[in-house]
């Protein structure tokens, strides 16, 4: 059992009421067996498991709220995972949707599609049938464990009760964040169950989705409840942490609002509603198209043109809503402005676009004057609507660029393999500066790392600064490679190592992405960090190193060091490719070998004082990055291991002079960092 970890407040308690009377009882048409909990997500619009309705799509079920008090006939509207036999659940994702045509008299719970962070603090709720037969509501709290065995979006639970079979369906509640996250789907044991998250929604059919999603938001927009309770619950919470910048409650749902009601008027109003739009500026037609496409390229555009290339992506778009969605949720960081762009390019009405303004402009009424709509944050300018195509220029601070080398193995049959180079600079604006990009497939490794060199000499040339970064894009087989002991000409004396932090990166499987979007953002939120080591007297294979990692759902790091005969790299490249695979995004090993280490794990060698030496400053820079701000890894991380990697010291120290760092930002994906194709022209000759 765990501790009750539920946050405290009068504005928690009076939300969880809130949530009580959005909770409804399940049991088929004409029975009287209590089947399971439900919960309304929109107007006439319940969410359950599919186990719960013990039907069929077009099936009626018996539905009940407020203790009994409201109670009317639903119909199964959709079904997504398939009924097993012999097995109490369905497959997943076991979700249903269920329409309860007249009912209208009833809050609507707040869905977030939130990460599942170990130990966050839950209440789950559901109606439940007493010893006496009689239903009644029925609370559990407990916490986030790690990711489940039922499918990609759900997770454990570990609660501080039992979880009573009759609470299928119900709730989920962040009682930190106000969110409603996921819905219970059974209990294992006397005090742990599963959830699966909202986010498996998307696996209902792509129109029945966002029109339960356009009706949830058009609902907070004008039912102000939750949404100002969640304000109230989560003010001290950014008050007191680096994210005070963050959207409000209320300005989240404001423009999520304003951009469901100018769906719902096109969809809705059909040929009226577009003559409604005859005022928007020419061009702006194919983005308003992606209010409805599930064309994930083109929604890509309408976010590249809003915030720039070098911002985060969302991820797997299927709405202008995703979009809108993950730019709040890194308003925090890159301010509101790129949200004026963004309804410059899909909103039809001039008085949508004006409702839109207000909300992330200076002087709202509900706020303090001088502030953006949130407190603790400077007032933001809006930038004027981009033209469709053309991103908002952005001012990068002076030593503000990321270079990227990306390499790539090219392989003929009968030929040495040969090599193609990109070079570019990353900035604050939203395209990047290609140094150089060609194709020589006549050209070895050795000539490749030379011509790095120069181009990155023109880079420094050009800018005239230190850059924050210089990410190296590679093969597999070549992350080991000392790309980072490049010199920029013959003539100097410290390598690109030495003056700039240096990562190596790799382009991963979209099938691996779950695992390491979980691992990243446990990583990130985490209080502590604790890496996993894997030594020279490990005696695991690849494999079983594989498996071990897969169980560890949350592990972020992991080091590795070699035994002599792991100095041919195959065993050390084995370990790096399971733990790509696994998902793990922050991976460091020493170049060098350990030869002193005699393979049976006694006494001290050289992987193991690398390993003490750099897990030592990895808290300790954690710890230090935490006492003032939640540490910045993908910024702050290569700082660190540059100093650790150079400094002039110890044995330690010495140990971690040849260490390498792959750091992979989910959020910033490799792919993503490809420089637009060799143009050529009609005779196929590069211009």
């Amino acid at each position: 059992m765990v501790p009750d970890r539920t946050a405290g407040g009068a504005a928690l308690a009076q939300l969880e009421h809130l949530l009580v009377h959005a909770v409804a009882g399940v049991r088929e048409a004409g029975g009287e067996a209590h089947s399971g909990s439900a919960f309304w997500v929109a107007p006439e619009w319940l969410l359950t498991c599919a186990h719960v309705t013990k039907g069929q799509v077009g099936d009626t079920v018996r539905v009940s709220w407020d203790n009994g008090g409201k109670e009317l006939d639903g119909t199964i509207e959709a079904i997504v995972g398939e009924e097993v036999p012999d097995r109490p659940l369905h497959e997943y994702p076991d979700l249903a949707l269920v329409r309860v045509p007249g009912a209208d008299d009833h809050p609507c719970v707040w869905l977030a599609e939130e990460y599942m962070t170990s130990r966050t603090p839950l209440s789950l709720f559901g109606y439940v049938a007493g010893l006496d037969g009689r239903i009644g509501m029925y609370k559990v709290a407990g916490e986030c464990t790690n990711w489940a065995r039922f499918g990609l979006d759900s997770a454990g639970i570990a609660a501080t009760a039992k979880i009573e079979g009759g609470m299928s369906g119900g709730p989920v509640l962040n009682t930190v964040t106000g969110a409603v996250r996921g819905l219970t789907v059974m209990a294992q044991g006397q005090d742990s169950g599963l959830y699966v998250s909202v986010r498996a929604m998307r696996e209902f059919e792509p129109d029945l989705y966002r029109e339960v999603l356009r009706a949830h938001d058009l609902f907070h927009a004008r039912d102000h409840r939750w949404t100002s309770l969640r304000d109230d619950l989560t003010r001290k919470l950014y008050e007191s942490s680096d994210r005070t910048g963050k959207p409000t409650a209320a300005q989240q749902v404001g423009l999520l609002g304003v951009l469901a009601r100018a769906t719902d008027d096109t969809e809705q109003n059909g040929p009226a509603g577009r003559d409604a739009e005859r005022d928007r500026p020419a061009g702006r037609d194919a983005a308003r198209d992606m209010l409805l496409s599930r064309d994930a390229g083109r929604l890509t555009k309408i976010y590249v043109d809003v915030v720039g290339r070098d911002w985060p992506g969302p991820e797997s778009p299927g709405s202008v809503r995703d979009v809108l969605w993950r730019a709040l949720e890194w308003a925090d960081l890159w301010g509101l402005a790129p949200l004026g762009a963004l309804a410059g390019l899909v909103l039809p009405r001039e008085q949508d676009r004006k409702d839109w303004q207000e909300l992330i402009s200076p002087g709202r009424p509900e706020t303090e004057p001088g502030t953006a709509g949130h407190r603790g944050r400077e007032a933001v300018t809006p930038e004027p609507a981009a033209p469709q195509g053309v991103a908002p220029e952005r001012t990068a601070p002076a030593d503000d660029f990321r270079f990227v080398v990306t390499v790539g193995e090219i392989t003929e049959p009968g030929r040495e393999p040969g090599y193609d180079l990109t070079v570019q600079v990353l900035s604050g604006s939203a395209h990047p500066d290609v140094i150089h990009q060609d194709e020589d497939t006549s050209r070895d490794l050795a000539a490749t790392k030379r011509l790095i060199g120069e181009a990155l000499r023109t880079a420094l040339n050009k800018y005239g600064g230190r850059a924050r970064l210089v990410e190296f894009v590679l093969p597999p087989k070549l992350l080991n490679e000392p790309f980072d002991e490049i010199t920029l000409s013959a003539e100097d004396f410290l390598s690109v190592g030495e003056e700039h932090p240096v990562v190596v990166r790799t382009r991963r499987e979209p099938r691996t992405r779950h695992r390491w979007e979980h691992r990243w953002h446990s990583l990130t939120r985490a209080e502590s960090v604790q890496p996993r080591s894997v030594t020279c007297a490990y005696t695991g294979t690849p494999e079983s190193l594989g498996r071990e990692l897969v169980r560890q759902s949350d592990l972020g790091v992991l080091t590795l060091t070699r035994r002599p005969s792991a100095v041919d790299d195959d065993q050390v490249r084995g370990f790096i490719t399971v733990a790509i695979q696994a998902g793990v995004p922050v991976i460091v090993w020493p170049r060098p070998g350990c030869p002193r280490h005699d393979g049976d794990g006694t006494g001290h060698c050289a992987g193991q004082r690398f390993s003490v030496a750099f897990e030592q400053a990895l808290t300790e820079w954690a710890a230090r990055e935490g006492e003032q701000r939640r540490p910045r890894w993908s910024q702050d991380l290569p700082r660190m291991v540059t100093e650790l990697r150079f400094e002039a010291g110890g044995a330690e120290q010495h140990d971690c002079r040849g260490l390498v760092l792959l750091l992979d930002d989910p959020d910033r994906p490799a792919d993503d960092l490809r420089a637009p194709p060799i143009e050529t022209n009609h005779d196929g000759v590069r211009r």
